[in-house]
């Protein structure tokens, strides 16, 4: 039996073959790692990336931490956070290239459903492997900050929206005159107002108005907020049965018929100044034709709003139902309500002129 020689030709053939395999599939792992370094640099999968790490489980409250508290101007982050939440809720998130001015600079906006709510930016540089790298910056968010808030308020009020006080920029009228004035005495400074107005909420804003007085209430209408005016509850102890003594008697007295057995013009007169217009009026008023009655009483009977304007001078409202009773007849009631501004004369407050309300 004839033994085999070995083949000089087959093993380096072999061993070629082995080593081609080698280098081809190193050749290979370089190409894939160059593919994926390759496909990592490409901008759209970084862009990819920032949206998935900022937007895919959008979280509004973290994502106003990248901003400083002066864009959101005088409303809060956390209200603001509360509108984007509310506005995003249930909607789809998509990003998506728009043209930016800079070579090497990528912008991208994000919508959530059909609303823009943000933009970011990625930046190229040149990495350590020979392909580019992005970092993502110039964040910014969209939010309608378009409700405007009007507050007018007692002059020389400290005014505060969402806890920032508001400086003299903010005015738009001042010295409002309070519509009293025009029937307080001379030397009598009255009250004056001063109108406020702000922008940029995404909500009604948190309204705070302090002065001498303390905290004041508001009040709402089609203008915008007012402070509620400020009563004086030690005036209206103190003249409540006053006041509307004098309304009652005055009431009675012009009734004519039944007046003539119980309240004379002197009842009435005591309680008007008697250098005042209203004085003179009340003096004139006829009595003798008027509604034919039986007897009479009060009812409803309101002493309110007193305003202090200074220690000698004040103003109320006064109103109650003067009910006539007539045998065989329906009842005529006559509804008083009138503002009266007194003032002091020696050691009493007297009417000085009174408005029908």
């Amino acid at each position: 039996m004839k033994k085999r020689k070995f083949s000089v030709f087959w093993c380096i053939y072999a061993v070629l073959v082995i080593a081609a395999i080698v280098v081809i599939h190193l050749a290979l792992g370089q190409v894939e790692t160059f593919l994926a370094q390759y496909e990592a640099s490409q901008p759209k999968n970084a862009a990819k990336a920032v949206f998935d790490e900022n937007f895919a489980n959008f979280d509004a409250l973290s994502y106003l931490d990248k901003f400083d508290d002066e864009i959101f101007g005088l409303e809060t982050k956390e209200n603001v956070a509360k509108y984007l939440s509310e506005k995003t809720s249930g909607a789809e998130f998509s990003y998506y290239s728009i043209s930016s001015a800079e070579s090497g600079t990528y912008k991208y906006a994000v919508r959530a459903g059909a609303v823009k709510i943000a933009e970011f930016y990625l930046y190229e540089s040149m990495g350590e492997n020979g392909f580019p790298v992005y970092t993502a910056g110039d964040f910014s968010v969209y939010f309608a900050a378009n409700e405007d808030v009007g507050v007018t308020v007692p002059k020389g009020s400290t005014v505060e929206l969402n806890g920032f006080q508001l400086d003299d920029s903010y005015i738009v009228e001042n010295d409002i005159p309070d519509p009293h004035n025009e029937y307080l005495p001379e030397g009598v400074e009255g009250k004056f107002y001063t109108k406020y107005k702000a922008g940029g909420f995404v909500t009604t804003p948190y309204i705070k108005v302090t002065n001498s007085n303390g905290e004041l209430a508001l009040i709402e209408s089609e203008e915008g907020y007012a402070t509620a005016p400020v009563y004086s509850d030690t005036l209206k102890s103190a003249y409540s049965e006053y006041v509307l003594s004098a309304l009652q008697n005055y009431a009675t007295y012009i009734q004519g018929r039944y007046s003539n057995g119980g309240v004379t013009l002197d009842m009435v007169t005591k309680f008007f100044d008697p250098k005042s217009e209203v004085y003179a009026t009340v003096k004139k008023v006829s009595n003798k034709y008027v509604n034919s009655y039986d007897s009479y009483e009060f009812k409803n009977e309101l002493a309110d709003e007193f305003i202090q304007y200074d220690d000698n001078t004040f103003s109320c409202r006064v109103s109650f139902d003067q009910v006539l009773h007539r045998s065989g007849a329906e009842d005529y009631v006559d509804h008083i309500d009138y503002t009266l501004y007194l003032r002091k004369l020696g050691d009493k407050f007297l009417i000085f002129d009174m408005q029908h309300e």
